[in-house]
């Protein structure tokens, strides 16, 4: 790649990044919670038609997982329904089991982008809400012994239609949750960061092409990628293994529950492979979004340095095996998982 060219793909990544935060801007102004405006717990992104990251914005590594493993769930679920999405067609998703989420409390909404007629991208922003209902306030709930006690799980869901919350489910998310008007405001403000990105994706796409577009990004991702394997070579070959713990279940129990990883390195490739002490009745084990999350922690401050751009290139190079079902790293329905974030994707971090 010369350097002319190299060139063009940095300003192309740039112009991606200002649209991504843009997004946040957008969502920091209309949200009117102090867990978006104080907090910063939140996040946007753009992919591109694939559902490949193609940047991100947030203060909160982790959700680099969720908004990949959400798009992926919108795709499939779209795929599975067989409704082709129309523009102004979103998707809220929190279910930490098959959307994505590192916990209930992160709400998500997926938006497909168009031009021309053509789904191009897709524009994932998420916040975590003053409240899901359920018995804890705000997705977080120590006294749960199943996740049906944690709140609302929204696995895929078209709620969203012609950028509008459809009033049906409107009213069954305000009739579920402790302070209705502020959560409603607030995925109303996802909703109007994606409004932002179609808007300035579209006015990029008027200028640069969508084939340059989609040329560019690949560049980008492949860079990415190029830098990351680099890094990893540097690495000695070999098996390298940790142990950790998590040591309190938040139901009172005296015990430590055993969290192991192992790394394998080979030239440019890192595999990871974990396992746990079996999942438990509380809200501590972590799921397969929690610990890829954690994982993506770790190689951006690591291995990322903070110069390395993040985009699905930094994924290549890793291989994620959560291990068997059943653990505290890869917890199956009915195990409560509000804190997987924290406990079990952490202590796999």
């Amino acid at each position: 790649m010369d350097n002319q060219t190299l060139v063009e793909a940095e300003i192309h990544r740039k112009k991606l990044d200002n649209i991504i935060n843009e997004m946040s801007i957008t969502l920091v102004r209309t949200s009117g919670s102090p867990i978006v405006t104080d907090a910063m717990d939140f996040s946007t992104s753009l992919l591109d038609s694939r559902g490949e990251q193609l940047g991100l914005a947030t203060n909160l590594l982790a959700h680099s997982a969720s908004s990949w493993l959400g798009t992926k769930a919108v795709m499939g679920e779209i795929e599975q329904e067989g409704e082709d999405p129309r523009p102004g067609d979103s998707w809220l998703v929190n279910d930490p089991y098959e959307g994505g989420a590192l916990h209930q409390g992160d709400m998500g909404v997926i938006t497909p982008m168009f031009y021309k007629g053509e789904i191009v991208a897709w524009a994932f922003a998420n916040m975590h809400l003053v409240d899901v209902g359920g018995s804890g306030v705000s997705g977080i709930a120590p006294g749960a012994r199943t996740v049906y006690e944690e709140g609302l799980r929204f696995p895929p869901i078209r709620a969203i239609r012609a950028g509008r919350i459809d009033p049906t489910w409107e009213r069954y998310i305000g009739a579920n949750v402790r302070a209705p008007i502020p959560v409603l405001n607030d995925i109303r403000s996802m909703i109007a960061a994606s409004n932002v990105a179609q808007a300035k994706l579209t006015a990029l796409l008027d200028k640069t092409g969508l084939g340059r577009f989609v040329e560019l990004s690949d560049m980008n991702k492949n860079l990415t990628e190029e830098l990351l394997r680099k890094r990893i070579e540097a690495l000695p070959d070999g098996r390298y293994e940790g142990v950790d713990y998590i040591e309190y279940d938040g139901q009172g129990a005296d015990e430590l529950l055993e969290v192991r990883a192992v790394m394998d390195v080979q030239g440019s490739d890192l595999e990871l492979t974990f396992s746990g002490a079996p999942q438990i009745t509380a809200y501590i084990n972590g799921t397969n979004a929690s610990v890829h999350g954690n994982v993506m922690v770790i190689m951006l401050t690591t291995l990322g340095y903070g110069d390395l751009p993040f985009n699905s290139g930094m994924w290549r190079p890793l291989k994620v095996d959560v291990g068997a079902p059943g653990t505290v790293v890869n917890a199956t329905v009915p195990a409560p998982v509000s804190t997987s974030h924290a406990d079990g994707g952490a202590r796999a971090g």
